[in-house]
């Protein structure tokens, strides 16, 4: 297997491995995995041709350069597919297959766990690393989407995405993934238990165990009720309504405290919306039951749901805490 931009240097090495031991267990198995990353490495190739974003022919009245991007996406917003380049396109098509393929080597790894369990750790955590790098690039085009003149978080934006679609194979992650991951590591220690549902202690445990700039995001923030209760979906896996007609259950029937389970009875009125018994069944059955998916579709219902309360201008959180996050990050507020 030789060099590749599609691959680090150690997933060269884990994938070379897996493949060997794999074409022994099962030839169509071996040849499927291997047409996919020949497949990918051909897509990486077809990236790296698009035209740069950084060259200008000289065609157009102004000239051409990574600023002239960054300041027409600041100006005019990404909405308009004609302001994304074929590389950027391309690129994220690549980082899908390249999620897909490891979701592939996941569900192969679980078929045979005697021979290919010791490569579950590195296949577990590549896929979580690239549906980090997605999620990131996600946020960033959706918070891009309409222009925000003089706003100094959305023209840095802007810079890091163009850098992300000129620079996808150097390695080098977005500056803010890793503090979300942060924050999505320690998510298990909330939505296990509710408790209360004050959220203080909740927020009291984010600043102890994250890193300084969330506290700085959190004491900047506090006095924000929507970012207070984007913050609060995420911790408690509730949607705002959810969360308010509890509250409002364990006032009128003076609980002090529930757990998961008390859910479904509590919550009768959302019916129609999958209860935990019914999103632990989904994990079950979900690609290969990675739980990074779980988290990624966390963020994916809180997003839609939020773009649905900003559409009607109604009550609760208008974004997700990731974009709120982002937002401080990218401004002055957050040091770097």
């Amino acid at each position: 297997m030789s060099e590749s931009v599609s691959f680090s240097k150690e997933e060269i090495k884990y994938i070379f491995e897996f493949e060997n031991i794999l074409r022994k267990l099962t030839p169509s198995l071996y040849d499927a995995a291997r047409r996919r990353r020949k497949d990918l490495e051909l897509l990486s190739g077809i990236v790296l041709r698009a035209p740069s974003i950084l060259n200008d022919l000289g065609l157009g009245v102004y000239r051409r350069n990574k600023e002239s991007l960054v300041r027409a996406i600041y100006n005019k917003g990404l909405a308009d597919m004609n302001r994304q380049p074929t590389k950027a396109i391309l690129g994220f098509s690549f980082s899908i297959s390249k999620l897909h393929y490891y979701g592939l080597l996941h569900r192969i790894a679980h078929k045979y766990p005697e021979e290919l369990r010791g490569f579950l750790f590195f296949i577990e955590r590549a896929y979580r690393d690239q549906l980090f790098s997605l999620m990131a690039e996600q946020l960033f085009r959706k918070m891009l989407e309409e222009p925000n003149p003089g706003a100094k978080w959305s023209i840095n934006i802007a810079r890091d995405l163009v850098h992300l679609w000129e620079y996808r194979f150097t390695g080098k992650e977005i500056m803010f993934a890793p503090f979300i991951e942060n924050l999505w590591n320690i998510r298990g220690d909330f939505v296990s238990r509710l408790g209360t549902l004050l959220g203080a202690s909740e927020l009291f445990e984010l600043t102890v165990k994250l890193p300084d700039v969330w506290s700085q995001f959190i004491n900047s923030e506090i006095s924000n009720i929507r970012t207070v209760l984007a913050l609060e979906e995420f911790l408690f896996e509730l949607d705002f309504e959810e969360i308010k007609f509890l509250r409002k259950q364990m006032d009128q029937h003076r609980i002090a405290a529930i757990s998961r389970e008390d859910l479904p009875s509590l919550l009768s009125p959302f019916k129609s919306k999958k209860d935990q018994s019914d999103l632990d069944k989904e994990k079950r059955q979900s690609i290969a039951n990675l739980p990074a998916n779980s988290l990624y579709n966390s963020f994916l219902r809180r997003s839609k749901n939020a773009e649905i309360r900003r559409i009607r201008r109604v009550e609760g959180p208008w974004e997700t805490v990731e974009e709120c996050f982002v937002r401080f990050y990218y401004s002055a507020g957050a040091v770097r």
